[in-house]
């Protein structure tokens, strides 16, 4: 494959890193995370494996933009569901958002589920805290609008619900993500409860979570 050449004006360049996140997507939807490395996304982009290190400094810093670009996109149709909204929804609406607007989202669901354990433990500190500062900023536009949706919800509450939601994906994503061979024999021997269906589970789990907290907030 023929190495392209560099790129020099800025709009290269962000086509040219844009390029390199759409190569390590591609791979990333054939394989598994761990069988990536750098020189196969240089490879599959077209370019020098020197040239990434222009624009990421590991793997992690390049799966972890990805993730921001997923995390954008899941967001804003958060935000967009409930200002669409008339008044407030219910605890069963506002679980089936969260599974509505994470269907069919596998490559977002997969890299949230190595986010804490792979992604952020391997990126430059710098580079933490610009992605934690997004983080952050991104949690307190949406916490305010899950407060005003359900009317349990004091200050704060929304925010607090988001981290934890995060965690509940991260762990029914690895439930829901087995071996094959695991997932295979744990379907003929045992049907249930070892085989996890992603968004029934996030949406009962929820569900009972939030009646937790409005009986809590009320008693």
């Amino acid at each position: 494959m023929a190495i392209r050449s560099r790129a020099v004006s800025d709009a290269q360049k962000e086509e040219r890193r844009e390029s390199i996140l759409h190569s390590a997507l591609e791979l990333f939807r054939e394989e598994s995370f761990d069988a990536i490395n750098v020189a196969r996304v240089a490879e599959r982009a077209g370019i020098a494996k020197g040239t990434i290190y222009l624009y990421f400094t590991t793997k992690e810093e390049m799966f972890l933009a990805l993730y921001r670009k997923g995390y954008t996109t899941w967001i804003k149709l958060m935000e967009e569901e409930l200002l669409s909204g008339q008044g407030r929804h219910s605890i069963p609406k506002i679980a089936s958002l969260f599974v509505k607007t994470l269907a069919g989202e596998q490559d977002f669901l997969r890299l949230t589920a190595i986010l804490h354990t792979r992604l952020i433990p391997n990126i430059p500190l710098e580079a933490e805290h610009v992605f934690k500062g997004f983080m952050r900023e991104s949690l307190r536009r949406l916490g305010p609008l899950l407060e005003e949706n359900l009317d349990f919800l004091r200050s704060g509450d929304g925010l607090a619900l988001l981290v934890r939601t995060q965690a509940l994906i991260i762990g029914l994503q690895h439930l829901a993500r087995s071996a094959p061979a695991i997932s295979e024999a744990t379907r003929e021997e045992i049907p249930d409860p070892l085989n996890i269906d992603f968004s029934r589970a996030l949406n009962q789990t929820l569900t009972v979570m939030l009646i937790g907290l409005k009986t809590a907030r009320r008693s």
